[in-house]
């Protein structure tokens, strides 16, 4: 029969037993918790980031930015979303635009009221057969902004860099009367001749990344760039689907 201090003496066991045990558990919970912090690798700084790895260093993105996919939504339908007709884009090109030019040498002379767009790390300029490549700089802002949002929207996308190539720009009266002897669609009252408009493919892009992605994937980020340019006031646009442009006019 055992005496109440031999049942003390297996009671104090018990409790020293399953403290030390879990003070073990603890002490290797610890252990294991230091090595895998110390077997992680630190961040190489020679190891290019995300923002580096685009190809394109964008002085207007982070690289949390960048870590964060963004979705690709493009719009509803292009042509109810970018429905300004000539009129509407003509109205704002008199208002902001100069004087129609008779022929090339007369534009050239402009320095005052043009500025010269040939050359943008944002956007490439295509073969122009019917017209020059000079904006208003108003035009011109508008131009670059939307070259540098498109990079941009590629980028937190995670899409390789692209750039937009801008396919007709400033024409002279003689640009428009030869373009009209071959092209029955060409107006006689054109946008174009005022320094404040411009078309955007949205069929063709430059590489700028790493590898080429589909045109339409593009097109729809393009889109996206475009709506909020419009929603901002920014611009008039007419989505042409013969022309395969965006026809845009600054506001």
């Amino acid at each position: 029969m055992q005496t109440n201090g031999t049942k003390k003496i297996k009671i104090t066991k018990r409790k020293y037993l399953l403290g030390f045990v879990c003070v073990v558990l603890l002490l290797y919970g610890i252990k294991t918790l230091y090595r895998h912090i110390h077997s992680t690798p630190s961040k190489d700084v020679s190891t290019p980031t995300a923002l580096q790895k685009t190809g394109f260093n964008s002085p207007y993105l982070t690289e949390f930015d960048i870590d964060r996919k963004s979705r690709i939504y493009s719009v509803p339908n292009f042509e109810k979303s970018f429905p300004d007709d000539n009129p509407v884009q003509l109205t704002a090109a008199q208002e902001h635009g100069i004087p129609v030019v008779q022929n090339r040498e007369e534009a050239n002379m402009n320095d005052e009221g043009l500025v010269y767009i040939g050359f943008s790390p944002y956007y490439d300029i295509a073969r122009l057969n019917s017209s020059i490549p000079y904006l208003v700089p108003r035009a011109a802002s508008l131009l670059q902004d939307i070259g540098r949002s498109f990079m941009d929207s590629l980028m937190v996308k995670h899409i390789p860099v692209h750039k937009i190539i801008v396919s007709s720009v400033l024409r002279t009266q003689d640009d428009v009367e030869k373009l009209r002897s071959h092209n029955a669609n060409a107006s006689k009252k054109s946008c174009h001749m005022y320094g404040t408009t411009f078309d955007i493919s949205y069929l063709r892009y430059a590489q700028a990344g790493e590898r080429p992605v589909r045109n339409d994937t593009l097109k729809w980020v393009l889109s996206e760039v475009l709506a909020d340019m419009r929603t901002a006031e920014r611009c008039y646009i007419k989505y042409e689907k013969h022309q395969s442009c965006y026809h845009v006019t600054v506001r």
